[in-house]
């Protein structure tokens, strides 16, 4: 049996679990600091900004939706999908680069994309 083994005695293992409960809490704290100095600049600039994940959106500020017509982030969040944004020739070709980078092969990184506003005009 490895000499580093042992079993530990109920203050030990008290100890153990205060320092990783005492770390994870500093963590929490730096990534909602983190989030707020995000949210801040986010909503703060005149560019648009909007995340998503699998084409549902997260995240979009104001300007976004000023870009696309929208009156607010929530009414472009209860979309449900960005889809609405690009044209369908252009949802294929964004397909494809997520694709692509899913199976570890090359794609843009910077493109440029037609994209629709909410009235269907586009820019």
């Amino acid at each position: 049996m490895n000499d580093s083994l042992h079993q530990l005695s109920d203050s030990e293992l008290e100890t153990l679990i205060q320092a990783r409960t005492d770390e994870l809490r500093a963590t929490l704290t730096a990534l909602k600091e983190s989030e707020r100095q995000f949210r801040e600049f986010a909503e703060g600039t005149v560019l648009g900004v909007c995340m998503h994940k699998g084409w549902t959106p997260h995240f979009a500020n104001q300007a976004y939706c000023d870009i696309f017509g929208y009156e607010s982030p929530q009414e472009l969040l209860d979309l449900g999908t960005i889809d609405y944004f690009f044209p369908e020739d252009e949802r294929a070709r964004l397909a494809e680069f997520r694709e692509a980078r899913l199976r570890g092969e090359e794609a843009p990184a910077i493109y440029e994309v037609r994209c629709l506003r909410k009235d269907g005009s586009s820019g």
